[in-house]
């Protein structure tokens, strides 16, 4: 069924496999599940909104609007006006103790914006996500984006936390890595390796840094081992797991990055150089497999000194702050 409300002298109708409707001759604006047609038009919106800042369309690839279409449909939804896909926002869950609610993007064409689209599309989101439970969501945006912060904070979102985009532009010349401990050796992850590499995270990513620790899961492992395989890595030594890096790439239109999502050292084998290996051995594959690669990112919440500082060791500088913020939905 079709649910016609009026929101700001805009009719909108909530339905999931609907076709275009009218009301005695004035176009109303769609709330709809995302299909595979409207895939190419969401990408295809997302880099024309997010072209202003380096951060967003560096994030933003084609591999998002797939990967939100086909791994979280019930929480890939579209604005649709006279047939034209005007806004869509994507979300999906991270498993923790409780299952935590993401969304990872929102967007409205300028045209149509402040006609409380995005607010209906993230209303229908948060009512599936309640649907199964979640009692918090999450959203992160640059901190320079005020227009979107201010947008989020009148959805109810607060509570920010500070994270950072560290980015390196790779040299022509390549200096070889030497291993302090020669009995330690970095490989191409394996599937005996999942458990382990999961095991290394759940210790090293607590909630003395919330931003690692709330989206830590399982699909991390999983989803790195049979999507970016050739660019997770183990650190092992004795036969035993001791650290990892999973990475990936990112694409724009006119550049390729290599984006090292995840870097753990089991604890016990701190300040023996375990991550600078893993993180060179992934540089080294970047420069192998994707030559026309010249840049790498990596994150980490603003507070983990630490991390940053052993960043800024292998040459990478902070290009980017965001920020996380977090909603508990009101139970009806």
């Amino acid at each position: 069924s079709i649910l016609l409300m009026k929101e700001e002298e805009v009719l909108v109708a909530y339905d999931d496999d609907a076709s275009p409707v009218s009301q005695q001759g004035r176009s109303v604006i769609l709330i709809r599940n995302m299909k595979l047609k409207d895939v190419s038009n969401c990408y295809t919106l997302g880099q024309k909104l997010f072209a202003f800042s380096s951060s967003l369309s560096r994030t933003f690839d084609r591999f998002v609007v797939i990967g939100g279409y086909s791994n979280n449909p019930e929480y890939s939804l579209v604005a649709e006006l006279g047939g034209q896909i005007i806004g869509f926002c994507l979300g999906n869950t991270v498993r923790k103790e409780k299952l935590i609610g993401y969304l990872s993007w929102i967007a409205v064409d300028p045209a149509y914006q402040r006609k409380g689209i995005g607010s209906m599309l993230y209303e229908r989101v948060e009512e599936r996500m309640k649907e199964e439970s979640i009692t918090e969501v999450l959203v992160d945006t640059p901190i320079t984006n005020t227009a979107a912060i201010k947008f989020l904070n009148t959805l109810g979102f607060g509570n920010p936390v500070k994270q950072v985009y560290l980015s390196k532009n790779l040299p022509e010349t390549e200096t070889p890595f030497v291993s302090a401990d020669p009995s330690i050796t970095v490989r191409l992850m394996r599937i005996e390796d999942i458990w382990p590499v999961y095991q290394i995270g759940e210790t090293v990513f607590t909630k003395d840094a919330v931003n690692l620790y709330r989206f830590w899961d399982e699909t991390q492992v999983t989803d790195a081992y049979e999507s970016d395989g050739d660019l997770a890595l183990v650190a092992e030594k004795d036969g035993n797991v001791i650290g990892f890096g999973l990475g990936s790439t990112l694409e724009r239109i006119e550049h390729k990055f290599g984006y090292l999502i995840w870097l753990a050292v089991s604890p016990d084998t701190h300040s023996r150089g375990v991550g600078s290996y893993i993180y060179h051995e992934y540089e080294k594959l970047i420069k192998e497999n994707f030559p026309e690669i010249r840049t790498i990112i990596v994150d980490t919440q603003a507070s983990n000194k630490g991390a940053i500082k052993f960043f800024s060791r292998l040459g990478f500088q902070i290009s980017d702050t965001f920020i996380y913020l977090n909603k508990i939905p009101r139970e009806e």
